[in-house]
Parts: structure tokens; sequence; C-alpha cells
């Protein structure tokens, strides 16, 4: 998708910066064609914008096409909402700049699973315990040793 931004940054009566797109880009009745939106942002990849308020940079990885377009929510996402997700990867760059109050969170994704394993084996185990017990009464063991 070859890509012609018109976007601007304004300010609202209280002075707060606002990201203006003023075309749509991604149209769909009901549903969202999260591939061009993919292959949108894959044009991104590589810059860096930097945060106005912090001087912090930022550097657009090969990853961000897949990670704002591939989540089971974005797949959720449907009419207006998904339009406003799939439209606002326009201002992109604009986003980052004015971004405010910036905070960076771990992916947690990973550590719920391994929690989930771990939960997991604790089960079994207690299961295999409780198994033990029974038999052991069953049998008539007193001990194992």
């Amino acid at each position: 998708m070859e890509s012609k931004r018109n976007v601007s940054v304004i300010q609202d009566a209280d002075g707060n910066n606002i990201v203006m797109i003023n075309d749509i880009a991604f149209k769909g009745k009901r549903s969202m064609n999260w591939d061009d939106v993919k292959e949108y942002l894959k044009e991104f990849v590589g810059n860096n914008y930097t945060i106005v308020g912090s001087n912090e940079v930022v550097y657009i990885g090969t990853d961000l096409p897949d990670e704002y377009t591939g989540s089971d929510y974005t797949y959720s996402l449907k009419g207006a909402v998904a339009k406003a997700k799939a439209n606002a990867a326009q201002g992109l760059g604009e986003l980052i700049e004015i971004a405010t109050n910036g905070k960076h969170t771990e992916n947690k994704k990973k550590n719920i699973i391994l929690m989930e394993l771990m939960v997991g084996i604790v089960m079994i185990l207690v299961l295999l315990c409780l198994y033990m017990e029974l038999i052991i009464k069953w049998k008539g063991i007193t001990s194992l040793m």
C-alpha cells in the first residue's frame, strides 16, 4: 500500500496536542483487513521518532507490524473501533512525538504461560501425592522406605 499521509498535529482549547488524521486509508463495513494495515506499518520500520517532551528516541523495529495487528484483541475489534485503530497507524510518528507520561512495561504474556505451566505441574504433583496416599491406604503400607 502506497502511503499518502495527510496528518497534522493541532492543539485543543486546553493546549493539548492532538494528532489529526485527515484521510481514511483503511475502510471496511464489518471487519478490517489487518494484513493491509500490517503492510502499511512496515513502511515505518527502521524509523526513529523523538518524544518532544522527554527527548527520548523511539525506534520502530520489525516486530511492530505484527504486534500492532496480530493480537487477539485486535482481531476482536469490529466496526468503528477497528477502523479507528487501523487508521491511527497513519499518525504513528506524530503520536509518538507528542506522547506524554511514558511508561515501559514488560511483555507479561510469556510470564503468564510460565505461571500456568507451573500451576499445572503443581497440580500434577498434588494429584500424584493424593494417588500415592490412596495406594498406601489401600495396600496398608506403613512406610515407603
